[in-house]
């Protein structure tokens, strides 16, 4: 089973620069956070979701 740290690392990898800022700036979620893969996916899809719901 692959370590938090290393899913971690490839999750950051997998991003795009711009996704990493969001994480980062927006949501305050730095590369070496103690929250867990699904609460940063978790976070990160609620803030598209809140980005989709103000353009309609």
């Amino acid at each position: 089973k692959m370590l938090r740290e290393n899913r971690l690392i490839q999750l950051w990898m997998c991003m795009s620069l711009d996704v990493q800022r969001i994480l980062e700036h927006t949501l305050g979620i730095a590369p070496d956070t103690d929250l867990t893969l699904n609460d940063i996916l978790d976070q990160l899809q609620s803030y598209t979701k809140c980005q989709h719901n103000e353009a309609l």
